[in-house]
This record gives structure tokens, C-alpha cells and sequence, in this order.
């Protein structure tokens, strides 16, 4: 599956997920490179890691990749946020810009843009730009070091209001003859695959000029509303076929009805299954021998997957199984990790729902048999 962009409304859930983490004290912060980032936070004792990839993923993890060595940019960024504590997370209205504001001896907020080419801005208490990942210039919106932040053109109206603004909308809407999915996206910032679901709940296609819709806005006011009520209480899930995964959501959706899906408990997990293999693979050249025991082990799975694939008519089941008991081998992976010469017995021990075949030591894997 090819790694998409984060829609608004998903980043809305992230937010959300993310709001316990509000309160810990800044540890570290990592650039690791391509427009992706890790923090590791502290709260009641315990160690949490955030990671961040610019357009795509801002979600807690369990996989922990270490940057070859600090940037001039994380260094920057650590000597900044040193001592002190995130106050909040939040979203811009209904854009995707992820807000992470830190307070101590200073105030600094680290905007995420997760739109366009995406980006990392550290203001200061003040509002002046004191880094920026990508320095950015533009006719109308500078992004650079000294300069006041000032936030892009917002993209929607905020999804707690939309209840309140849709009438007048869709009355606006009602009068063009630009398609309708046109005419709403530059006002709910849903994301495309979402508003057309909402379009299709009301019984309108997405094609249909705005001006032809007129007679079905009560149904499609509903079908909005019901879509943002649903969102309150996610079932995200990964969809597969064949065994393959073709995309994910945060609400199930009807253009993927005939697929399988894959449910996970936050959206956050989710994202940390499906990009962890393409995160090793990614940075295999640039990181540490930690990463690479991980990046065999997870390949070894999921070549595994593909042998069977060939081999029997039973490899969809085997690559589902296997997509379902990712969690367990990350958890395996880092216990591992932790615990370098545990044996068998005593990884058994710890893991008592995977059957543990074998530990090779001297050759770094470990042998699972996985089962319904």
C-alpha cells in the first residue's frame, strides 16, 4: 500500500488520542531525516514516544528508530524545549496543522504542516519564527527564520460548527455549477474519500453539478452531521484484499464495502502498524544495528507471508493472521530488544498467547507459530 496523506478529519481523531500525552515533560527530540521526527516525552515515570511523519502519520509508537546522529536542526529544537513541559496539543480549526505548545522559562509552539510539501516551524512566545525545517517563500506567505508566523488561509470551517454553518453552506453551494464535492471540499475539510462517502449516504453523486443537489440538502445536512457523530467514536481500520492492504479509515466507508477489514483500537495504532515496515525500509542505510534486528525480523514475517502466498491457496489467510498479530510481534521485538539473552521459556512466559518455537541468539531471531 502506498503511503497516503493524513485527511483532516483523521488528524482531528489523532488530536484527540493524543490529548493524555499533554502534561509530560520534554525529554528528546530526534530528526530522522525526510521529513520525519521523534519525541520522547516523560510522564508519572514513564517514558512515551511520539512520532511525527510530515503529510502522513502523528501518532504514539512502539517502534523506536534512532537518528544516526543529532542535526543542527534537533539540536536546535532540544536546546529550545530543555525543561519543559507540553502544555497542549491541538489542531488549527479544521486544517491539517498539528499545534504542540511547550511551557517553562519560555514559551514555544511547533506547528506541523501536514499539507503541501509539510513542514516544522518553532515559534517563540512572541510569535516570531525562530526555526523552520524547510524554509519556505511564497507570494503571499513567508515561512522563514525572524519573520512573524502567520497561518496559511484556513481550509474549512472547524467540525464543531459545522452543524451551526451548514445551511448557509449548502445554500451557497446550491447556487454553482461546479461539481458538488468541488463546491463543499474548500468548506468542509473532511478529506476527498470522506465527503464523497457523505455524498453517497445522501444519495448524491459526487459528480452531480452543485446546482442540481438543491432538493436533497435536508438529506445530505443529515448524512453529514450522522458521518461527524460517528467520528466521535472511530472504529479505524486497515482494509485488505487478498491479503494486501489497499488503504485504511477512520469511519467504515461504502467505496471499500466488498473488502476486509482490519480493526484497531485507535487510529494511532493503526498508523504504527501499517508504516512500520515502510519506516525500517526507508532508513535502513542510516540507522543504527537496533533498527536493522527490527527490519529482519518484521521482513522475515512478511516474506514469509508472500512464500506462502505462492505456495498455497491458504496465503490470504496466513498474511491476514499476520497483519492482525503485528502488535505482538513489535511487543516480541522490543522485549527482545530489552532482554538480550532471555530464553525461550522466559519470552514464553511474557508473551503467553504466541507460541514461541525457538531463540537463536547468536543469529538474532526469534521463531513464532501464529494461530487464529
Amino acid at each position: 500500500m502506498r503511503m497516503r496523506e493524513i485527511a483532516s478529519i483523521e488528524i482531528h481523531a489523532l488530536v484527540r488520542e493524543l490529548a493524555p500525552l499533554e502534561g509530560s515533560f520534554f525529554r528528546k527530540f530526534y530528526d530522522l531525516g525526510d521529513g520525519a521526527f521523534k519525541f520522547t516525552l516523560s510522564k508519572e515515570r514513564k517514558n512515551r514516544i511520539l512520532y511525527i511523519n510530515l503529510l502522513r502519520a502523528f501518532n504514539e509508537t512502539e517502534f523506536s528508530e534512532e537518528a544516526e546522529s543529532a542535526t543542527q536542526f534537533a539540536i536546535a529544537v532540544r536546546k529550545r524545549l530543555d525543561g519543559t513541559r507540553l502544555k497542549s496539543i491541538t489542531q488549527r480549526g479544521s486544517d491539517r496543522i498539528i499545534v504542540m505548545e511547550f511551557e517553562g522559562k519560555q514559551v514555544y509552539k511547533l506547528i506541523f504542516e501536514m499539507f503541501g510539501k509539510g513542514n516544522l516551524v518553532v515559534v517563540n512566545g512572541t510569535g516570531k519564527i525562530e526555526l523552520v525545517y524547510s524554509p519556505v517563500r511564497q507570494k503571499d506567505r513567508d515561512v522563514l527564520p525572524n519573520r512573524e508566523y502567520k497561518f496559511p488561509e484556513s481550509g474549512g470551517i472547524p467540525f464543531d460548527e459545522a452543524g451551526d454553518k451548514l445551511d448557509d453552506i449548502l445554500e451557497k453551494a446550491g447556487a454553482s455549477d461546479a461539481r458538488i464535492i468541488t463546491e463543499l471540499s474548500g468548506q468542509i475539510n473532511l478529506g476527498p474519500m470522506y465527503l464523497e462517502d457523505v455524498l453517497l449516504t445522501a444519495g448524491i453523486n459526487p459528480k452531480e453539478k452543485a446546482s442540481a443537489t438543491t432538493g436533497s440538502h435536508r438529506k445530505l445536512r443529515e448524512a453529514l452531521l450522522s458521518f461527524l457523530r460517528e467520528t466521535e467514536n472511530p472504529r479505524p481500520a486497515i482494509y485488505t484484499r487478498g491479503g494486501e492492504s489497499v488503504d485504511y479509515s477512520l469511519v467504515p466507508l461504502k467505496k471499500y464495502a466488498d473488502l476486509e477489514r482490519i480493526e484497531y483500537a485507535s487510529l494511532g495504532a493503526l498508523l504504527d502498524t501499517l508504516y512500520l515496515s515502510e519506516r525500517s525500509k526507508v532508513r535502513d542505510d542510516r540507522k543504527g544495528e537496533e533498527l536493522k534486528e527490527a527490519r529482519s525480523n518484521v521482513e522475515k514475517q512478511i516474506e514469509a507471508a508472500k512464500r506462502l502466498k505462492v505456495e498455497s491457496e491458504e496465503s490470504a489467510k496466513e498474511a491476514h493472521l499476520m497483519l492482525m498479530k503485528m502488535k505482538e510481534i513489535n511487543e516480541i521485538i522490543a522485549y527482545m530488544r530489552a532482554n538480550r539473552r532471555a530464553t525461550a521459556e522466559e519470552l514464553q512466559g511474557a508473551f503467553k498467547n504466541v507460541k514461541i518455537k525457538n531463540i537463536d541468539l547468536k543469529n538474532k531471531t526469534v521463531t513464532i507459530e501464529i494461530g487464529e
